[in-house]
């Protein structure tokens, strides 16, 4: 029976040791399915999770939530701000250690939203762990990682270290053979050359090789379009006005408003004032404040330049209403961010506080456990103990009973007296 307890008692250390270390944890059914219909429906998969019931999900599945629903804000071009305090909560949850996918990525994130706070150190830092963490198997995930660390580095003007990490991505999507990012990739290094005065004449050959890779492209009409887009912003630097206004010809979607204000502001350097006033007054329909404001802005030098003066003031207010609005709606995004930051906070200090429950009940649960295994083996050390004694006085009482027959026998027998 002691052997038994000793062994019940291995054997339930063993148990928690190894549940500890080795715990596998269950996607959620639910969240699958939303991943699954995430690229598809990213609207309606963001809405659903917005109003998801996060408070039934174990620790592992609320991290995992949380990266789904930060993909579904990009998707939706949401703000990625709100996450921050719920990625920091998850990374800080040993739930995830055992899934290095869903751990690389809530790095991947983090990264993407210190790089939008202006924190291009920590977003270095983050997005190397995540690197690290993925163990680098993963060629698409490692191709993203390094297209952001190029991001990071355009802002902080180190050129050089950004071209060298879009060229790693380029090189992944080469073995992936993923044109479409290919030729995002030849466009970004081509960019990072058109801020890099020196190096000017390499952009032409890197867009070049961007539209090369756009027409083979699964969806080669929006990527063709916005190489077209990158070919007339370098020629608009370049002052070259009758060669931008060319590459915007050749993009498909003419109708696009964004297009018809940048057409209207290349004629209006062109002087070609009629074309200029039609294609501004035509983009001003736009829904897009910044499209809006920068065709007022245009309306505004083209009466200017005309001799309207009136007009012209009449566009300038209307440009300065613009610029008040998306000033005001940036602190109004602010403001929404900072109260939804708020109640992350606040929900995330809720798990913190449930989190601890359970780890001081488990604790709880492996001491009671022990203590009780430790009693028993008292009580039947106890009870061994009694039996040994109780077999030692046994012997004891047989060792007189023989002494004192041998006593009496040798004094029937013989004449000398017993020695003790």
């Amino acid at each position: 029976m002691r052997r038994i307890v000793k062994k019940f008692g291995v054997f339930l250390i063993c148990i928690f040791f190894v549940m500890a270390c080795t715990e596998k944890h269950t996607v959620d059914p639910r969240l699958s399915i939303y991943e699954h219909l995430l690229p598809e429906q990213p609207d309606s998969i963001y809405s659903v999770l917005a109003q998801f019931p996060v408070a039934d999900l174990d620790n592992y599945n609320r991290a995992y939530y949380y990266v789904l629903l930060t993909e579904a804000c990009e998707k939706t071009e949401q703000s990625l701000l709100s996450s921050d305090s719920a990625l920091t909560w998850a990374l800080s949850s040993r739930d995830i250690r055992t899934d290095t996918h869903l751990w690389s990525k809530i790095l991947f994130y983090k990264g993407k939203i210190e790089q939008k706070l202006n924190d291009p150190k920590a977003a270095v830092v983050s997005y190397h762990q995540a690197m690290e963490v993925s163990g680098k198997t993963d060629p698409a995930f490692l191709a993203d990682i390094y297209s952001q660390l190029g991001n990071v580095y355009v802002d902080q003007g180190v050129y050089k270290e950004a071209k060298e990490m879009y060229r790693k991505s380029c090189e992944l999507h080469v073995l992936l053979d993923d044109k479409q990012k290919m030729a995002l990739d030849w466009l970004h290094i081509g960019n990072t050359y058109l801020l890099n005065d020196d190096y000017r004449d390499s952009v032409l050959i890197c867009f070049q090789k961007a539209l090369v890779y756009a027409k083979q492209s699964s969806d080669s009409i929006f990527i063709m379009d916005y190489v077209y887009n990158n070919f007339a912003v370098y020629y608009r630097e370049m002052e070259e006005y009758e060669l931008a206004l060319q590459q915007l010809y050749w993009i498909r979607s003419a109708d696009n408003l964004q297009t018809c204000s940048n057409k209207g502001a290349i004629f209006l350097h062109l002087q070609q004032y009629d074309s200029a006033a039609y294609y501004l007054h035509k983009a001003v329909q736009s829904q897009d404040l910044y499209v809006q404001a920068a065709c007022y802005f245009h309306l505004n030098l083209l009466e200017k330049q005309t001799g309207n003066a009136t007009q012209s003031y009449v566009y300038l207010e209307k440009y300065q209403q613009l610029k008040d609005s998306i000033d005001n709606q940036t602190k109004t995004d602010e403001i929404t961010i900072l109260n939804h930051k708020n109640k992350m906070d606040k929900m995330v200090h809720f798990m913190q506080k449930q989190q601890k429950i359970r780890a001081l009940l488990v604790l709880g649960v492996v001491g009671i456990a022990l203590l009780l295994w430790a009693g028993i083996f008292m009580i039947l050390e106890r009870r061994k103990k009694r039996r040994q004694q109780e077999q030692e006085n046994k012997l004891l009482l047989q060792e007189q009973e023989l002494w004192a027959k041998g006593k009496v026998i040798h004094q029937l027998t013989l004449d000398t007296p017993w020695i003790d």
